[in-house]
């Protein structure tokens, strides 16, 4: 029996003792399966998705709306949804930034001191902002990428579309290819590319001290504030960075501030992705119709099981306590009609559902069956098939599972990680 602090421990890591009842159910239409969507506590220390600039090119990927030129369709949705998840890596890595700089001021605030070494958070810190600039960074080459798709450069000539020189090169010597709606999008943006890429190239491919263990705000007078072996605010100069030095070339004489840095280049994206969603034509989404705060963060595939297999009455469904009584049932029902060879079997896995308990959760179709239904649990016994349980239930009624349409149930040895069902192959 679980105590009440292992309990609230459980809560605390984002574990529920229960799998709290769905808030979100998608019955799709044709014996599909269905989708169910659970609030699960939030995760300390991993921040929700937002996804606040990813969320048009999302809506692009799924409604096949935006301006694709000559790219095909799919491979437009198909990079719309990788650009989506590039932005949502790079807003997790923003708010993980975040996070990290209010702890190390805290701690700092806490020692007091002139100089104060905070090794652990200092580094996350810097990983933060170097996962940060390298998903925006990553964004940018698909962006080049397919905007050469889009002008009908073949995927080897895109491969060579290169984005410091599309987006940085003078006017005057830009090749043509590269005067297209979204690459001068971007050009319009060269300073923040070049500020984006260079930090990124420095974080990436140069290094960065390995002792720079300590916070320092800008207002701290210490020799140390300005001494990148003591504070992990401080950023190189660009200057340095532009003719691509190693780090015992870099200077700070102007004192950057890795949080100015990084809330540069988010300001900066947020402008530039605006154009550049404006050539690609994505138009504005618009907010759900479930609060923010009410929407689910975990979702289950239920399988969808076909009832009326060998005609019976009432209606069976078949549940097998082990794949090999699963296995035995199904070579013996194949040879009884050619139509059952579109039928296989699944695994359904046990789950712990608040109010019910430990069972298994299968979705099936109502409205096209009787009044009454049963279920048989079947396993192996001397090499055959038998039957251990029958149960029955009506079908049409609303409370055989957390909503219409889904059977909840149990077996009589609720110790088995899983069970097995019947269900159409492929679906």
């Amino acid at each position: 029996m679980e105590s009440k602090v292992e309990t609230e421990e459980r809560v605390l890591l984002g574990v529920p003792s229960e799998c709290p009842r769905p808030n979100f159910h998608f019955a799709p239409p044709g014996g599909c399966d269905h989708l169910l969507g659970f609030k699960f506590p939030s995760i300390p220390g991993i921040p929700p998705v937002r996804d606040a600039l990813a969320k048009r090119f999302s809506a692009g990927s799924i409604d096949e709306t935006g301006k694709l030129g000559r790219m095909p369709k799919e491979e437009w949705k198909t990079h719309l949804s990788v650009l989506c998840g590039e932005f949502r890596r790079a807003e997790y890595h923003l708010s993980r930034f975040g996070a990290a700089l209010e702890l190390l001021k805290s701690r700092r605030r806490l020692a007091g001191g002139p100089t104060v070494g905070d090794p652990e958070p200092a580094r996350a810190l810097y990983c933060e902002a170097a996962g940060y600039l390298s998903a925006m960074r990553t964004a940018v080459d698909i962006i080049v990428y397919v905007a050469a798709r889009r002008a009908g450069a073949s995927v080897a000539d895109a491969e060579d579309w290169k984005a410091a020189r599309a987006i940085c090169a003078p006017s005057a010597s830009l090749p043509t290819k590269y005067r297209t709606d979204d690459i001068r999008a971007l050009r319009r943006h060269k300073d923040w590319f070049e500020t984006l890429n260079h930090y990124r190239n420095c974080m990436t491919h140069r290094g960065w001290h390995e002792h720079s263990f300590g916070y320092f705000d800008r207002s701290d007078n210490t020799p140390q504030a300005n001494n990148p072996f003591h504070n992990i605010m401080l950023v190189p100069d660009l200057g340095p960075l532009r003719q691509g030095a190693r780090p015992d070339k870099w200077t700070y004489r102007e004192r950057r501030w890795l949080d100015a840095l990084v809330h540069a280049i988010e300001s900066g994206a947020l402008a530039a992705l605006e154009d550049l969603l404006n050539a690609w034509e994505l138009p504005e989404t618009q907010p759900g119709r479930i609060p923010e705060e009410e929407q689910a963060t975990v979702f289950l595939t239920v399988p969808f099981v076909p009832w009326v297999i060998d005609a019976k009455s009432p209606p069976v469904l078949h549940v097998f306590l082990s794949e090999d009584a699963a296995r035995l049932f199904f070579e013996d029902f194949r040879k009884k009609s050619e139509e059952f060879r579109t039928f296989s079997f699944r695994e359904v896995r046990r789950m712990k559902l608040q109010d019910d308990g430990d069972g298994y959760l299968v979705a099936y179709h109502s409205e096209s069956l009787k009044s009454s239904a049963e279920v048989h649990l079947h396993t192996v016994l001397s090499e055959k098939d038998h039957v251990i349980a029958k149960v029955g239930f009506c079908p049409s009624a609303d409370n055989n599972g957390p909503s219409k349409g889904l059977l909840w149930f149990r077996t009589p040895d609720l110790n088995l990680e899983s069970v097995f069902v019947f269900s159409h192959a492929g679906r």
